[in-house]
């Protein structure tokens, strides 16, 4: 077996001026807001779930 024994390991990353830096927090900032959105989604969907299961519940008896 020979070759480098580290091949599979990432490159370092290279360095970044500030404004990739900047454009980077943009970026995960927007992603942040969008999962916070999405679970709001998914609460309200849980939310209107057991709200219908409750409402079949009552009509049954």
């Amino acid at each position: 077996m020979s070759g480098d024994p580290f091949a599979h390991r990432p490159k370092e990353p290279e360095a970044m001026d500030e404004s990739g830096v900047r454009q980077l927090i943009e970026r995960v900032s927007k992603i942040e807001r969008d999962v916070e959105a999405i679970a709001r989604r998914v609460k309200r969907l849980e939310y209107l779930r057991e709200s219908d299961r409750r409402a079949m519940n009552t009509t049954r008896c």
